[in-house]
């Protein structure tokens, strides 16, 4: 008969022959690999076609030959020299949109090479675009703004090259909805909407400019009243004094 400690000492060898013959992967059920740290990728921004770029007065036409020499393929290209810069405007189509960082390369080669030097205004960017995430917009910066006024003054001051056709001619063009048209019956459709947009903060101060000048001539109506008023009071008033001033002279007393 088998001790108690030869006992114990079997089923430990039994236990320890059990384990080493057991598949590996039911040796510890619960362990597992630590998860693999997903690289956090950013976000990269979307190409876009519309541009506007900023950059010293004193520094040479960016020209389309220098977009296009560096494969920014543009088929619409404006430039203005205003103030202390210079703005030139971009339009690509959908298969040659370029995305902010491609389009920085680019323009540091432009400036190394052409000796054009960076600017911007206070506020807005150098490098501006239309934006998905926040309101700004090309059409708010004064580069642009500025643009739109040479457009309906002076287009000598506007260098422009559009690859489908005229500044005058081409409806699908940037600047198009921004020419001023006097007959209402030759506006397109964006053009009247734009207007509207133009003209609905203006109608709006009429309105209150009216609604004040209603209040003020109430206001003023009311105090003619109290001004009439008051004048009948002090007519009265003087009416009295000079029958007191008779009754004193009649009873020989000289009124001061």
């Amino acid at each position: 008969m088998p001790t108690d400690g030869e006992g114990t000492s079997a089923e430990r060898e039994d236990a320890t022959a059990q384990e080493e013959s057991a598949p590996i992967d039911s040796l510890d059920q619960d362990a597992q690999p630590p998860p693999s740290k997903k690289s956090k990728q950013s976000k990269q921004e979307s190409k876009k076609s519309v541009w506007l770029i900023t950059y010293a007065s004193g520094s040479p036409d960016i020209t389309v030959e220098m977009l296009h020499s560096n494969n920014v393929k543009c088929d619409e290209y404006y430039t203005i020299s205003w103030r202390e810069s210079k703005y030139t405007l971009i339009h690509l189509n959908h298969k040659n949109k370029i995305r902010r960082n491609a389009l920085i390369k680019t323009l540091k080669i432009i400036c190394d090479t052409h000796g054009v030097k960076e600017s911007f205004i206070t506020g807005y960017e150098g490098i501006a675009s239309n934006s998905e995430d926040t309101d700004t917009s090309v059409q708010d910066h004064p580069g642009f703004k500025r643009m739109t006024e040479i457009l309906n003054t002076n287009t000598d001051e506007l260098k422009f090259w559009i690859e489908s056709g005229d500044l005058l001619t081409y409806r699908r063009g940037l600047l198009w909805n921004f020419i001023h048209v006097e007959d209402p019956r030759k506006k397109t459709q964006k053009q009247l909407v734009m207007q509207v947009l133009e003209w609905t903060p203006i109608v709006q101060e009429v309105d209150n400019l009216r609604s004040q000048n209603e209040n003020l001539k109430l206001t003023l109506a009311t105090r003619e009243e109290e001004l009439s008023s008051l004048y009948q009071k002090l007519t009265e008033k003087n009416k009295k004094l000079m029958e007191l001033k008779d009754r004193l002279r009649q009873a020989g007393l000289d009124p001061m």
